[in-house]
Parts: C-alpha cells; structure tokens; sequence
C-alpha cells in the first residue's frame, strides 16, 4: 500500500461524487486542514459516555443503550471528561472513500501531549460512508479535559491500494 500526498487527495476531492475515484469529505476541509500525507479531522457534536455508576450486565447484553449516557454538544461549546474516562465520538466529517481507497485515523501529537488517545477502530475499509467513530481515552491523573466541539482531534491519513 501507499499513501497519498496532498496533490492527490486534494485531486480525488474535486472529482465527480460518480467518478469511481472520487473521494468525499464533508464539510470540506479547509486548506490548513492539508498536512503533506494527511487530513486533520476535527470532533462532531455527539458522544457517549459510560452510565455511571454502571447497571449490572452480562456479556454485551447492555449495548441497546443502557450502558451509557448520549451526550449532544452544540457547536462552540464544550464539555468536561472526568478523569480517567473514556469517550465515544464521531468525527465532524462525513467521509467516503472509493474502493481503491483505505484509511488510517491517528492521534495528532499534539492531543497526545495531552494524555489522550483516539483511537479503537482507527482503520477505514475501501468503500467506506459515513462519519467515523473513535474512543478517546482519557489519562489524566486527578483532573478533567476540556473537549469542544470542532476539536482537531486526528489526522485521516489514506493509502492507495494496487488491486
């Protein structure tokens, strides 16, 4: 596999949503957003976050919804995660990748230096739609974490597949 540079994701973006090469990112990224191999991606507006204290399960019987709490934060504000929890979010944007496409979210360095990982199902397949999920971790020791909304929270690096 290979990654792409800037040039070419930047061309994929402007083709045809029909061309079997197209790539979609929507809202589309600003021109900062661009790193030389990469595409920032920045927080969407829903999280979930583990129902505390927890209701007693088995198994993953309680993945109908009892087991968390749904948390909607309007664009420009923010909310707190307590210390050492963990967060399930979705990205901002909307992506769909053609099928010669794969990609990879990774932790921008800088949200690292903050103790925290976004991470879990970082892997986007060929032909992939819809906004992409993530846990962010969270390892502070007695504090908790400012999370905003539009928060650049990983770069979305994506590689071209020989088929």
């Amino acid at each position: 596999m290979s990654i792409l540079k800037e040039t070419e994701i930047q061309r994929r973006l402007k083709l045809e949503i029909t061309d079997k090469e197209s790539l979609v990112i929507t809202p589309r990224p600003r021109k900062k957003a661009f790193d030389y191999d990469s595409v920032d991606l920045r927080l969407g507006c829903h999280f979930l976050l583990p129902q505390v204290p927890p209701e007693p399960s088995w198994g993953s019987a309680q993945v109908g919804g009892h087991s968390h709490t749904r948390i909607h934060v309007p664009l420009g504000s923010y909310f707190v995660v307590p210390s050492h929890e963990t967060v399930l979010g979705v990205t901002l944007e909307f992506i769909k990748l053609p099928s010669d496409l794969s990609g990879q979210i990774l932790t921008k360095s800088s949200v690292a230096r903050c103790f925290m990982v976004i991470e879990t199902a970082p892997w986007i397949h060929p032909l992939y739609r819809g906004k992409r999920h993530f846990l962010a971790a969270l390892f502070w020791g007695c504090s908790g974490f400012k999370l905003d909304s539009w928060w650049l929270c990983g770069h979305g690096g994506l590689g071209w597949m020989k088929g």
